[in-house]
């Protein structure tokens, strides 16, 4: 069964809109829509991705197991729920993703995840064979999903001083140039330490 599929990819940017399934929008729309998740639902986000975050640190050790991989579909589907019920990115077929996770979280997909993850560790290219591009499908699901509330934090960490800032200004065009120069400066540096 196939994992990826083109309307999964379908976000793109061109100048100062975003096409995303079919729909047009502003640029900032989706990032709105993100600022607007609150902080109490990014934490039963992060509650909820528990079982992710444990897939996610296995395979960091190469200790995956497929007794941790089973809870994941529900996790997942829990997460897609609280999105929907808080109406959190409006524009998500919700309806579409809450069929899909079940169908691509089968038993033997998950164990190709396992396989994958095992032959990966060991380098060997035996990973990349077509038999086993469901188990990859699955393991990157699973690092999405398990990083969503953390890229939400991140993301409203470095964007609500920005916009504060902005707004603050003089909302004049050399203002709102010195405004992005101090928080996305010519050369940055970046770090884990820094959410901006």
């Amino acid at each position: 069964m196939k994992i990826a599929e083109p309307n999964l990819l379908t976000l793109d940017y061109w100048r100062d809109e975003v096409s995303y399934q079919g729909i047009t929008l502003p640029s900032g729309s989706i990032g709105c829509a993100a600022l607007n998740i609150s902080d109490d639902v990014i934490e039963k986000l992060k509650q909820i991705s528990q079982p992710l975050r444990a897939v996610i640190e296995a395979v960091g050790k190469k200790k995956l197991k497929l007794e941790l991989l089973t809870p994941c579909r529900e996790s997942i589907l829990q997460m897609l729920e609280l999105l929907q019920k808080e109406n959190a990115f409006p524009l998500l077929d919700y309806s579409y993703y809450l069929k899909r996770i079940p169908e691509i979280f089968t038993e033997e997909n998950m164990k190709k995840a396992e396989a994958y993850v095992k032959l990966a560790a060991m380098n060997l290219p035996a990973a990349m064979n077509d038999q086993l591009k469901s188990g990859l499908g699955l393991t990157k699901v699973i690092a999405i999903c398990a990083q969503l509330p953390d890229s939400l934090v991140m993301f409203k960490e470095g964007l609500l001083p920005l916009a504060k800032a902005l707004h603050e200004s003089d909302r004049a065009p050399v203002d709102y140039a010195t405004v992005f120069g101090e928080y996305f400066p010519e050369s940055p540096e970046f770090s884990l330490t820094d959410p901006g």
